[in-house]
């Protein structure tokens, strides 16, 4: 509901109908985590640089809410083939090649373009080592300095207490349920049960409710997942 009402055409990925490499044996790291589905699944997003027909697309994994206008996202340069949140080298750490980049795909910007996705299409169909996510792994060894970053508010998590968090949740323009924080579309017909202490010591509690807010919004998600009436409607959290 947020997206459409500012004026966004939603769509869903496309296949990712090319060669997957990484033909590792099983029992590796990356096949002992993800399947052939999975991957191509994760290769999808990658399969957006084909959109040629459009200027820019802005991908949103389904575990973020929006508390702003993601337009200014495709204000950025048009000579930036791909953009990402900034993580900090702590976040990198585990995920990525080169400890100092981060490029979770989770919120991006990529400018479509045919010569992009062929270069992508060789580099996965030759290579043998799948990275830990696959998609961001390979968006970070194809683009390397190209990829440019964008203000990490816009792929928030980790709010913290008291005041310094106060400030970081009023800068938050999207929030991303990453981590140990449950996933809210697998509690919309239960909210109630939603464990908030696990997302961030309890602090996530205004992303839940901006979730929750645009749910109930949405009449066609709240049939789709047969909701029951007393319970989809549970009382929202309020951040003390």
């Amino acid at each position: 509901a947020a997206l459409r009402n500012v004026g966004w055409e939603i769509r869903p990925l496309p296949a990712w109908s090319d060669r997957v490499g990484w033909d590792e044996p099983v029992g590796t790291p990356c096949a002992a985590r993800w399947s052939a589905d999975a991957k191509r699944a994760f290769m999808a997003k990658l399969s957006l640089f084909g959109f040629t027909w459009l200027r820019s697309v802005v991908l949103l994994d389904t575990d973020v809410t929006l508390l702003a206008n993601p337009d200014a996202l495709h204000a950025l340069d048009a000579r930036v083939p791909a953009a990402a949140a900034h993580r900090t080298v702590g976040d990198c750490a585990a995920l990525c090649a080169q400890r100092d980049v981060n490029p979770n795909a989770g919120v991006w910007l990529l400018r479509p373009a045919a010569a992009e996705l062929a270069a992508i299409q060789r580099l996965v169909a030759r290579t043998s080592a799948c990275p830990k996510y696959p998609e961001q792994g390979v968006l970070e060894e194809h683009l390397g300095p190209r990829l440019r970053w964008f203000s990490k508010s816009w792929n928030a998590r980790d709010p913290a207490a008291g005041r310094a968090g106060a400030r970081a949740r009023r800068r938050t323009r999207i929030y991303h349920f990453v981590g140990r924080c449950a996933k809210p579309l697998a509690f919309a017909c239960r909210w109630r049960a939603l464990p908030l202490q696990r997302c961030d010591g309890g602090h996530a509690t205004f992303a839940y409710d901006n979730w929750r807010a645009d749910f109930l919004a949405s009449p066609g998600a709240r049939a789709a997942l047969g909701c029951g009436d007393d319970e989809e409607r549970g009382e929202p959290f309020v951040l003390a």
